[in-house]
């Protein structure tokens, strides 16, 4: 019976401070995850490479102004839409199976 004694009695809350708590701590990792995914696009776009080169909207404004040529336009774009299609163009290893193909 002494035993008993010595444990402290079990506070009693509500169930409206309960669910309180849930939301506010919710609450908090959702701002908390906001905050690192802000911090991680930060990070990642400072570490990123400046672009270089002319992009096909850069060839077209100075198609527009008449800095350059329609042939020279063509063929800028076509130099452009070639390395984009190239790293594309490279083959694909087939999917994994988990047989050993025959020879």
């Amino acid at each position: 019976m002494v035993l008993f004694a010595l444990i402290p009695a079990p506070t009693i809350r509500s169930t409206s401070t309960d669910a309180l708590l849930g939301v506010a701590a919710v609450a908090v990792l959702v701002a908390l995850g906001v905050v690192a995914i802000f911090a991680a696009r930060r990070y990642l776009r400072a570490a990123a490479p400046p672009p270089s080169g002319f992009t096909l909207g850069d060839l077209r404004e100075l198609h527009e102004a008449g800095e350059i040529t329609d042939v020279e336009y063509e063929a800028a774009k076509a130099s452009i839409i070639a390395q984009v299609k190239r790293p594309a163009a490279s083959p694909k290893k087939p999917p994994y199976t988990g047989r050993n193909p025959t020879p």
